[in-house]
């Protein structure tokens, strides 16, 4: 495998998805969350299929002819990309970022256990430290909240299923990408959740939109194509450990563009009442997941 390129097909994801979170938030306070996945998945699903009608045409056979496992991540993807929209509705970007962090780890305990891919103890550690840090992060959340603010627990819920649901797609799709064009794959992916979701989206909600907002929504729909096009490809080039180390990475530039926007109180977005210590068992997931996700060294023979 070309680790290398892996690598920074992983770190494009890591990028773009930092971003990703802040982008629908503000979205969301003019269109609902069904609406915007299915904005997405159509945007991507046109890019691609427009790029295979002029260099591919024989990549449409995807839907005559799909790889057998194709519907396993095809379902987990819809099912994410809901869950995580609605997490950041609920609980807001920093939470629900932190939060859908689950997705990865879980990914990296598939490519230990499934992928055989190798697990020492320093990883074993990790693992403690994210669980620790996961209900420190919880607990610290919780307890800082009025009674009647429910939104933030049916946040972390519905963005832990997203998550679940993350990893079900991203280890069924490295399994098929080994034998099957990873970027059909994301065709048929793409399509499949758009004419899913289609039934369900308010139309009538585009008569209204400024451009702005529609810069907005055509930026989430790019970044769902470049960004879910170059984990697939990293899946195809390495570990499954190694892209988690550098995904779980991805909210520190979420935070990092919150605390931007707030310091120049940009109006577009409510900002997150996160307490420090809050803060604490997030940086304590962050660490714990990128000391289970970083792959051992290979000894020299």
């Amino acid at each position: 495998m070309n680790h290398k390129k892996g690598i920074t097909f992983a770190i494009i994801t890591a990028v773009l998805w930092g971003l990703l979170a802040v982008g629908i938030k503000i979205v969301l306070v003019e269109v609902d969350p069904i609406t915007v996945v299915w904005v997405r998945m159509s945007t991507a699903a046109i890019g691609l299929a427009l790029y295979f009608i002029i260099r591919q045409p024989e990549a449409f056979q995807v839907f005559s002819k799909p790889p057998k496992l194709i519907w396993v991540p095809a379902i987990g993807l819809a099912l994410n990309y809901i869950g995580y929209a609605k997490g950041i509705d609920l609980a807001g970007p920093a939470s629900t970022q932190v939060v859908i962090q689950t997705g990865p780890i879980i990914l990296c305990l598939a490519g230990f256990f499934l992928f055989k891919e190798r697990f020492v103890a320093r990883q074993k550690l990790g693992f403690v430290v994210a669980f620790v840090g996961l209900l420190f992060f919880y607990q610290k959340q919780i307890s800082s909240m009025d009674a009647g603010q429910d939104a933030f627990f049916k946040g972390v819920l519905v963005t832990l299923g997203g998550a679940l649901a993350w990893s079900v797609y991203s280890i069924s799709q490295k399994a098929i990408v080994k034998s099957y064009p990873v970027q059909r794959v994301n065709l048929f992916i793409y399509t499949f959740s758009a004419v899913v979701y289609a039934p369900f989206v308010d139309f009538s909600v585009f008569a209204g939109l400024s451009t702005w907002m529609y810069l907005a929504l055509l930026f989430l729909g790019l970044n769902t194509l470049v960004a879910y096009g170059s984990l697939g490809e990293a899946l195809k080039y390495t570990d499954a450990g190694k892209i988690s180390v550098i995904i779980i990475l991805n909210p520190i530039l979420t935070f990092v563009l919150l605390g931007v926007m707030e310091w120049m109180e940009v109006p577009w977005i409510a900002y997150a009442n996160i307490p420090f210590w809050a803060y604490v068992g997030a940086l304590m997931m962050l660490t714990g997941a990128a000391l289970a996700t970083i792959a051992p060294k290979k000894n020299k023979a």
